[in-house]
């Protein structure tokens, strides 16, 4: 896509093509060339001609600003620029004040050591078929004398025409010629006989040239074109574009070396402190800078310099195409022997920073290449860079070359995607990577879920993961908050034990033939400097920097092409500019482009679920789940007839491997499913059930971290989510996790409870037992690890808690399981004691109810087993999730009646001693109650109904550690409605401190 040329057609412009159609009387279109020949440039459509000396324009402009193909070349040089024209030409004229007001001058006699009695200038390239008309105009104010100029025109024919400058301000003259053969037009400039100017002076200002409208040249196919620009008071020539005012500067339609006018404007948006025009006079021939642009430059400072600060100095490209890469060429240039090295923070869709010293600098420059933000923009802000060491802080901008392939990336490109983090995982066509020390994906998808071939390895491990990311990223990024909201960290200063100063990932099975693009994104809300460095290498190396600090809007940019084994690797590390105390540095999320390749390997199609045996209900949510490998959209089938029939269920994409199917209103026991992508299709093995049963059975998971699944790398590989998947064939049976990092056993205590002992222990209403029992479960699992042993809280104090969350529901007929504790590596001898005691006491007092989160996980020392660690001494890895979740498993409660809300046999104390049982529960006679009590004493049998009357008691003495029994008779007892009775047995006496209490539900039926 080539620059977009203005329709730019000026007053000016106008009045030459009437004027020129008046004169001639023709009908025939014409066309017209504006030439300023002088020091001060005129705006585009005019060509501008500054060098008086040699200078040549390859591709002048028409009047509608349109490349001629003809060319413009100073063949015999004048001697200077004169600046007194008129700066108040006549209005019929139609030539600005800046073509009026200054001209080339020639001279007889010597003048500042010079003598140019003639001067030329040639037109090439023309069409020797067509009569060229040359309109000249030329001012000299305030002189008496005459200073008449002769022109004359030579092509195959000649023409001439004198002029005055004399306080001239409306006079033109025209001379018209049609070009030699070779295309032709040289025109002289002399003094005229009536000039009486001692020295001889004469004067060429502004040229119109108008010819019958010409077929444009050719397009030329080129594949790159080039802006230049020279910041700085002393011009230089075309096809430069010079910006001069380093406060307010404004220039629209920057000129291309080719000769295009374009829409693409430049601004000073921060201003400069002025210009320096002490730069070098001898640049390096190698960098091609001429030395009008590298003598003089912006400049900015830190300290006071003329009563002006700039510690900042910024100017913007606009109009640049957003799909093309623009390559910057930074020059400046300080005669100086300190260090006054400049930052240059080139932002755009990315953001990149370059730092060059302008100090005696004659041939070096800063490159940088970047994309157009999306509305087209570039923004370049210059600034002292970190190795500057002048007192004032100069820093300078003098000229750059802009460069841009106007070949478009080849299409379609392929785009991997990949999250880095481990609070949320990003869905598919994502790519999540949350292990920071030792990621890995074996083989990465690409956006339209296709496998690449590409793989990701660590090479250098982070320190962790950070999870205060920006939640609200810029749409135009194209990122989701889930792969934005966190990253992996490093840091040079130690943080959490670690120090982390530099982190890597190398990239394999890359195409070292093509061009690799990367865009590397981080955030971490902060008011500090956070740059991250990300050097990227291959059989190229590419340099980017980003500041993560509150990021939501830029990319860091690279692009390199793969070693010769395809490979890139990627080290990241702080940046120069980075001030924060710990030197913390961030890799969040990477999009990865790159032509289009063939998928990787096989296409392959496999049903996992539903395969045969599993019970679904009616209107409830089952889940279809698949295999597949560069496949992209399934139809989703279902029958309900063993397949004689088939039903469409919906018509999805593959990478989601899974469906939430809301299952149909029918009774089958030969369902099947069926999916199919193009010639691959699968269907269930064997049948499964649909059933009209609206049974419903809940477990409900209350714990800490490890519950809620940390140190798992996957959701997935978390014990509760393997758990609950291991369900997922029984529409009956629902997990619901109430996990919550950092929680204790107070965090879950009934709702009401009394005051805990510390005030960071508050129950938390939205995920302790009260909230549990709302979903109406048949039974609650609960999983506190460490963290009361982490508060120093006794083993009695947690055991008595954990009666006071069993409690209720166990008064409500729930089954209530207690995980032990597991191990963490404690420094602390006395915390692993409280680990230990605390598992004993589980073990010894919930017995078939207890569930052993400990054997297996944890070394004689009571701290993790290594193999089994997550890397923070604290969570379990996937393996050690993979057992808690088969100990769970063994519990076999999807085999268990959940509608059977029978009394289990714990009792919930709400004072410890009374461990009192019954059997058989339920019962259509009797039950038998039984206990060995701890202390002696008194026991209080108190039988009370379902709505809280009092249906009997009974008293017995018991001696300490003696077997106690007693049978009660249906008949005994005023049978309530609805057959539940509560048992309250209570000890006193006998020595016992205060009271012991238990109560059992009894099921009559």
């Amino acid at each position: 896509m080539q620059p977009r040329l203005t329709p730019f057609v000026t007053i000016l412009t106008l009045f030459l093509l009437f004027f020129t159609n008046s004169v001639t009387g023709q009908g025939v279109a014409r066309d017209s060339i504006l030439i300023d020949f002088g020091s001060t440039p005129s705006p585009a459509p005019w060509n501008n001609v500054s060098s008086a000396a040699d200078e040549r324009i390859t591709n002048l402009t028409n009047a509608n600003g349109r490349a001629t193909g003809y060319q413009l070349a100073i063949t015999d040089a004048f001697n200077g620029i004169n600046t007194g024209g008129t700066q108040t030409p006549a209005p019929n004229l139609g030539f600005p004040a800046t073509a009026t007001g200054d001209s080339f001058f020639g001279n007889v006699t010597p003048f500042n050591g010079q003598t140019e009695p003639t001067a030329t200038f040639r037109l090439d390239s023309l069409n020797p078929a067509t009569a060229y008309t040359f309109r000249i105009f030329a001012s000299r104010d305030n002189v008496t004398d005459n200073r008449e100029a002769s022109y004359v025109a030579s092509g195959v024919d000649r023409d001439s025409a004198r002029l005055d400058a004399s306080n001239n301000m409306a006079t033109f003259v025209s001379i018209t010629v049609f070009p030699a053969a070779d295309g032709s037009i040289v025109v002289t400039v002399t003094p005229g006989p009536n000039n009486s100017n001692g020295s001889g002076f004469y004067y060429l200002g502004a040229v119109t040239v108008s010819y019958d409208e010409q077929e444009l040249p050719p397009v030329v196919d080129v594949t790159s074109d080039t802006f230049l620009v020279d910041f700085g008071t002393v011009l230089s020539p075309i096809p430069w574009n010079n910006l001069t005012d380093a406060r307010t500067g404004v220039l629209t339609n920057l000129v291309t070396v080719s000769g295009n006018i374009t829409e693409v404007g430049l601004a000073v948006i921060d201003s400069f402190n002025g210009v320096n025009l002490a730069g070098t006079q001898g640049p390096d021939p190698a960098i091609k800078f001429p030395a009008t642009a590298t003598g003089d430059s912006f400049f900015g400072n830190v300290s006071p310099f003329g009563g002006v600060t700039a510690p900042t100095g910024a100017v913007r490209l606009t109009g640049l195409d957003p799909s093309l890469r623009y390559e910057f060429s930074l020059f400046a240039s300080r005669t100086a022997t300190d260090n006054r090295e400049a930052a240059y923070e080139v932002r755009g869709l990315g953001m990149d920073t370059v730092y060059l010293d302008a100090a005696s600098n004659s041939g070096g420059t800063a490159t940088v290449t970047q994309f157009p933000a999306a509305d087209g923009s570039i923004t370049i802000t210059a600034a002292p860079g970190p190795n500057n060491t002048n007192g004032s802080g100069f820093y300078y901008l003098g000229a750059v070359r802009v460069g841009f392939d106007l070949t478009p990336p080849p299409a379609p490109l392929d785009t991997v995607l990949i999250d880095f983090g481990g609070n949320a995982t990003t869905p598919a066509p994502w790519n999540n990577v949350t292990d920071p020390v030792m990621g890995s994906v074996t083989e990465l998808l690409n956006s339209g879920g296709f496998t690449t071939g590409v793989g990701l390895q660590f090479t250098d491990r982070f320190n962790g993961i950070n999870t205060n990311g920006t939640q609200s990223p810029d749409p135009e990024l194209d990122l989701p908050a889930t792969a934005t909201g966190d990253s992996f960290f490093g840091n040079v200063a130690e943080f959490g034990g670690r120090t982390e100063p530099t982190a890597a990932f190398t990239l394999t099975g890359l195409d070292p033939n093509q061009l690799h693009r990367l865009a590397l994104f981080a955030s971490r809300t902060a008011t500090d400097n956070r740059e991250t460095q990300y050097a990227v290498s291959g059989s190229t190396i590419d340099t980017a920097y980003l500041d993560v600090s509150s990021n939501a809007s830029n990319f860091a940019l690279a692009e390199v092409f793969p070693t010769a084994a395809g490979t890139i690797e990627v080290k990241i590390e702080p940046g120069p500019n980075n001030n924060n105390g710990s030197n913390f540095y961030y890799l969040g999320a990477l999009r990865l482009t790159y032509p289009d390749r063939a998928p990787s390997g096989p296409t392959t199609l496999e049903l996992i679920a539903p395969n045969g045996g599993e019970r679904y209900q009616a209107d409830r949510t089952a889940t279809i789940e698949w295999n597949s490998r560069n496949v992209a959209n399934l139809e989703l089938e279902y029958s309900t007839d063993a397949g004689a029939n088939w039903t469409a269920i919906d018509t999805v994409s593959s990478l989601t491997q899974s469906y939430a199917w809301s299952v149909p209103a029918v009774s089958s026991t030969e369902a099947l499913v069926r999916i199919t992508a193009d010639t691959l299709s699968d269907r269930s093995d064997a049948a499964f059930e649909i059933t009209t049963d609206t049974t419903r059975c809940a477990i409900v998971v209350l714990g800490s971290s490890t519950a809620a699944g940390t140190g798992a790398s996957t959701a997935d590989s978390a014990w509760v989510n393997r758990y609950a998947a291991s369900l997922a064939g029984d529409t009956r049976y629902e997990v619901v996790n109430l996990g919550r990092g950092g929680a204790n056993t107070y965090n879950i205590l009934p709702t009401g409870s009394a005051t805990p002992p510390v005030a960071a222990f508050n129950v938390d209403r939205q995920r302790n037992v009260t909230r549990a029992l709302e979903f109406d479960p048949f039974a609650i699992i609960i999983n506190m690890p460490s963290n009361d042993a982490a508060s120093d809280v006794s083993a009695a104090e947690q055991m008595l808690n954990f009666r006071r969350i069993a409690a209720p529901a166990l008064a409500n007929g729930v089954k209530v399981y207690v995980a032990t504790t597991q191990p963490r590596n404690f420094s602390s001898a006395s915390r692993i004691a409280i680990q230990r005691a605390v598992r004993d006491s589980i073990l010894a007092e919930y017995g078939d109810f207890a569930i052993d989160f400990w054997t297996g996980v944890a070394t004689d020392a009571g701290t993790i087993d290594p193999d089994l660690d997550s890397g923070d001494g604290v969570h379990l890895n996937d393996g050690g999730h993979k057992i808690l979740f088969e100990r769970v498993a063994d519990l076999r409660l999807d085999t268990l009646v959940c509608t059977d809300r029978t009394v289990s046999l714990i009792p919930f104390n709400i004072f410890p001693g009374i461990k009192l049982t019954a059997y058989p529960n339920p019962s259509s006679r009797a039950f038998t109650l039984a206990l060995t009590p701890e202390l002696s004493g008194t026991l209080q049998l108190r039988f009370i109904d379902g709505i809280g009357r009092e249906l009997g008691t009974s008293f017995h003495q018991v001696g300490k550690g003696d077997p106690f029994s007693t049978t009660v008779e249906r008949s005994d007892l005023l049978m309530s409605s609805g057959g539940v009775i509560i048992c309250v047995a209570t000890l006193t006496g006998g020595g016992v401190a205060g009271v012991r209490r238990g109560t059992i539900r009894l099921i009559v039926r």
